[in-house]
């Protein structure tokens, strides 16, 4: 299995290139041969999710200039036996559809499909991001959404076929308003192997051009002022003056005192040089890991080391490690642990998506028994951070 990073989708740019110069900043077009990302999903992939995943919103959605179209006209009640009804895909109805222009959309694709899962998982580590993932299987040349900006960056790998794009410039940088106006920026279209960045609020419009297209979205959500607001809000819970009631009845001379006194304490709490680094370090170290099972082996203390050949998989993929003492803390899924500096070629080896064995990261860890080693990789095991497969 091929794993793709981010230097494959901004390549052949530099990840540096990207990071200084491009992130957040400005779209980027980057050209590729097709075939580049068959290793990542492919028309077989969405035969396969069509076959065997229920077809119902989320999951699956058919939408034609920006409109959903009801279910009932390419679906039926299926057998009611089950817990839970759902309905049953019309071959013929659904294809009818597509046919006259509608798109098909799959959401979440790194829930079902392990290669653009392990994307999102490489990917989420090396931008510090929460990553989505969704697939567009378009054939007319209609748009399947009218004009619109996402409310997060996008990466568009497109996999087949290829696909209309106009992109305008932000109505107003963090704009919360769904207007533009001016013609497009620029217009082209994305053929298969290319990848496009887009800034979030970026306006855009895609259409296929008449033939098959089939395009992989990966969405990219970072923090904003508001989430470092709403932190710092949290943190100056535990401040007292923040507590009592707002002076509702007082004169203005005593109205003045408690606004002085709420901006002493504010300016106090936003004052350390490295107080953005703390709200970055608390995100990460608090983000949800991705679920990952190794059955029908179940965890105990002697599963490590009776599983040497099986690999160590990252799920806490926004994990961090900071020196403390004569050792360093791993902070992962809201929890914190404290590990000898020993272990950590380990543990950097274990960030940094190697998916080694068991039998490699035991190797890693020089003048370390082998037997310690399992026990630190246990820890992780119980806690949700890695699985073994």
């Amino acid at each position: 299995m091929t794993d793709f990073r981010l230097a494959d989708l901004v390549a052949p740019r530099t990840v540096d290139d990207f990071l200084h110069g491009t992130y957040a900043r400005a779209w980027a077009r980057y050209d590729g041969m097709p075939g580049r990302f068959s290793g990542l999903a492919s028309w077989e992939v969405v035969n396969s999710l069509l076959a065997t995943q229920v077809f119902e919103t989320p999951r699956f959605r058919v939408v034609r200039e920006g409109v959903l179209v009801p279910a009932d006209t390419y679906s039926e009640p299926a057998d009611r036996t089950g817990a839970t009804p759902h309905r049953r895909v019309v071959v013929e109805r659904l294809l009818d559809e597509l046919r006259n222009g509608a798109s098909l959309v799959c959401n979440r694709v790194d829930q079902v499909h392990e290669p653009i899962a392990r994307l999102a998982a490489v990917l989420e580590s090396e931008l510090g991001a929460s990553v989505t993932s969704t697939m567009f299987a378009s054939w007319a040349p209609v748009p399947g959404f009218v004009e619109h900006w996402d409310d997060h960056d996008v990466f568009v790998i497109q996999l087949d076929g290829r696909k209309h794009w106009r992109i305008y410039e932000p109505t107003r940088q963090g704009s919360v308003y769904r207007r533009r106006e001016g013609p497009p920026a620029v217009e082209f279209d994305l053929t298969a192997g290319d990848v496009l960045y887009l800034p979030r609020r970026w306006w855009h419009s895609v259409s296929a051009v008449g033939e098959p297209s089939l395009h992989l979205t990966i969405g990219i959500d970072l923090e904003d002022g508001i989430d470092f607001l709403t932190w710092l809000v949290d943190r100056a819970r535990a401040h007292e003056l923040f507590r009592k009631r707002l002076p509702r009845k007082a004169d203005e001379r005593q109205k003045q005192e408690y606004i002085a006194a709420i901006r002493a304490h504010w300016n106090e709490l936003i004052a350390p040089e490295d107080i953005v680094d703390q709200f970055l370090a608390h995100a990460d170290g608090t983000s949800r890991g991705r679920p990952l099972f190794g059955l029908p082996g179940l965890l105990d203390e002697d599963s490590v080391l009776d599983s040497r050949s099986a690999r160590v998989m990252l799920l806490a993929t926004r994990a961090t490690v900071i020196p403390a003492n004569d050792g360093y803390i791993l902070t992962a899924l809201g929890r914190r642990w404290s590990f000898p500096a020993a272990t950590k070629p380990l543990i950097d080896a274990i960030l940094s998506h190697s998916d080694l064995t068991v039998e490699q990261l035991l190797e890693l860890n020089v003048g370390v028994s082998a037997e310690r080693s399992a026990r630190v990789i246990f820890t992780l095991l119980k806690a949700g951070v890695v699985a073994l497969r």
